[in-house]
């Protein structure tokens, strides 16, 4: 499951929380999520890279890219 948002630190948190919990694999790409603080957001970021095993890479690193 891929989780972007605003609120990194608050609802894409508590978002990706409930998609580990439920044995979903959990990917945040660090640059598609905010939060009012940016080192609260990085903080939540490491935070599910770390306890909830996200992949916290940039959208680019994460998505496949189409060659037409």
């Amino acid at each position: 499951m891929i989780i972007t948002g605003i609120a990194g630190d608050n609802c894409v948190l508590f978002t990706a929380a409930d998609a580990y919990m439920r044995e979903f694999d959990v990917a945040v790409p660090a640059d598609c999520t905010a939060s009012l603080d940016a080192d609260c957001n990085r903080s939540a970021l490491e935070h599910m890279r770390v306890t909830l095993k996200a992949d916290t890479r940039l959208a680019k690193r994460i998505l496949p890219t189409r060659r037409a």
